[in-house]
């Protein structure tokens, strides 16, 4: 599943704070339901909307070049 940018959790914050419910910003925006709440909390937790880093080690070799060397 792709990760939602930051401007469209922006945009659903901002719509939960004019007094939206959930399931309207869910059918309105394309995504589930539970991702509001998720939005809702980490606003809440950390103050940002930005992304979690990935873990694990960054690749060697893109995508892209493997499949040449392949």
């Amino acid at each position: 599943m792709p990760r939602l940018s930051t401007e469209k959790r922006a945009r659903i914050f901002a719509l939960l704070e004019e007094g939206y419910q959930a399931n309207i910003i869910a059918a309105k925006e394309g995504v589930h339901k539970s991702t509001i709440t998720r939005i809702r909390q980490r606003k809440e937790e950390t103050g940002s909307f930005e992304n979690k880093k990935k873990p694990g080690r960054p690749r060697v070799v893109s995508v892209h070049t493997e499949r040449k060397i392949l």
